[in-house]
């Protein structure tokens, strides 16, 4: 179960911290995630019973998934899910 975050002071935008901590979830005001108005983001963590796209053209990224090239999470049943930003430049 996840909680609303808060407020903007529970975030973090440093090296290696996660930027919204495990736990919470919040809806994207379009300041941090262009392009994100209005959806649900949540710390990668707390994604559970899901696995990567199969579709390989959507996993790009330098170290992890950079998020750039559409939905790159589905469920357990293969529906799709989630986009996960996680790359080391995001």
């Amino acid at each position: 179960e996840l909680e609303k975050i808060s407020g903007p002071y529970e975030l973090s935008e440093q090296d290696k911290d996660d930027y919204l901590p495990r736990g919470y979830f919040m809806f994207d005001d379009d300041e941090y995630f262009t392009g994100s108005k209005g959806k649900l983001i949540i710390n990668k963590f707390d994604l559970i019973n899901c696995k990567d796209h199969p579709d390989q053209n959507r996993l790009n990224g330098c170290y992890v998934l950079a998020g750039l090239d559409g939905i790159n999470k589905v469920c357990c049943n293969g529906h799709e899910i989630a986009t996960e930003k996680s790359d080391c430049w995001h």
